[in-house]
């Protein structure tokens, strides 16, 4: 079935899933006395334009991208799974998350329906029994495949389960943290797979990294949630760690039911570069600039991190004060 798919304007930017960019840098000299104009920006505008248009046309001429166009379900099952090569799926999945965020499909009721057949199968291939632990290219695999679940609107409720149970009962390893944070991007968060979240905010080892995994919530009232969470068990968090959490808290604040500043003349006292820029950021993000002025004038005269230094300068002279 072919359907007309609308291109947007916006492929014309690059997504990182290539794991390739371009950094454009020139500078000409310029006389006093004349207007500059950049003539190498337009020329590196154009040059990149061209770049960009020949992986445009080859992921969209891909097999990938022209089942995607004609919403060949069918045939999209067949371009992936366990018995294709690592480099096959590698590049369905690369080509997929291109082509989804370049046409930006609208689904019909039915074709929903047909595209969670495929939801299923990619989930049933990303938790499929490995010989050997995920590594290297094929976790890049399942990492891929994991964005083009999450490129659509709905997941079918299948796929959701089948990737709880997995959770559940499978061991460490890449394969099972792929899961557990596809899981926890899904918008809504299933209910079971907020426990994921909780687990690793209650870490003795590493609770930051479940910190930083509100950052990677796409359901903002569960991620709101969390926060509060966190901000009420602020004081049991383990001393080494607590300038980072306090940092993305604040940097979140706006979510958060409580009085964040209580904790800044704490923070103002810690003499680590990561306590002091956690106090900063603070500082900056609460608009407390008037009541810690002269900490943040201590660090700007005396800190041992120049990146420290910049940003309690910056501070103060910021015409606005705070931001």
């Amino acid at each position: 079935m072919n359907k007309k798919v609308i291109i947007s304007v916006s492929s014309l930017v690059i997504i990182g899933v290539a794991g390739a960019g371009y950094f454009l840098s020139r500078k000409k000299g310029h006389q006093p006395g004349q207007a500059q104009v950049s003539t190498d920006g337009f020329q590196a505008l154009e040059e990149l334009k061209k770049a960009q248009g020949v992986t445009l046309n080859t992921n969209l001429n891909s097999p990938a991208g022209k089942a995607w166009k004609a919403k060949d379900f069918a045939g999209l099952k067949d371009l992936f799974g366990m018995s294709k090569k690592v480099k096959q799926n590698h590049a369905f999945f690369q080509a997929s998350i291109f082509v989804l965020d370049v046409t930006k499909p609208d689904w019909t009721a039915a074709e929903r329906e047909q595209l969670h057949t495929v939801q299923d199968s990619i989930v049933e291939y990303m938790i499929a029994p490995r010989e050997k632990p995920v590594l290297g290219e094929e976790a890049q695999v399942l990492s891929y495949a994991s964005k083009v679940l999450l490129k659509f609107d709905s997941m079918s409720p299948t796929a959701v389960q089948k990737m709880l149970s997995y959770y559940a009962s499978a061991k460490t390893g890449n394969q099972k943290d792929i899961i557990g944070e596809t899981l926890i991007r899904l918008n809504p968060i299933p209910e079971k797979a907020k426990g994921i979240v909780r687990e690793r905010l209650q870490s003795k080892t590493s609770p930051y990294d479940g910190v930083l995994l509100l950052g990677q919530m796409r359901d903002a009232q569960a991620a709101a949630q969390f926060w509060n969470e966190v901000y009420r068990g602020y004081a049991k968090y383990p001393d080494n760690v607590k300038p980072m959490i306090f940092k993305q808290m604040v940097i979140n604040h706006r979510v958060i039911k409580g009085d964040l500043k209580k904790y800044l003349a704490e923070m103002a006292k810690k003499n680590e570069a990561s306590g002091e820029d956690a106090f900063l950021i603070g500082v900056r993000e609460l608009e407390a600039l008037n009541e810690f002025r002269s900490e943040v004038q201590r660090l700007a005269n005396q800190a041992q991190s120049a990146d420290v230094k910049m940003l309690a300068n910056s501070m103060l002279n910021s015409p606005v004060g705070t931001r």
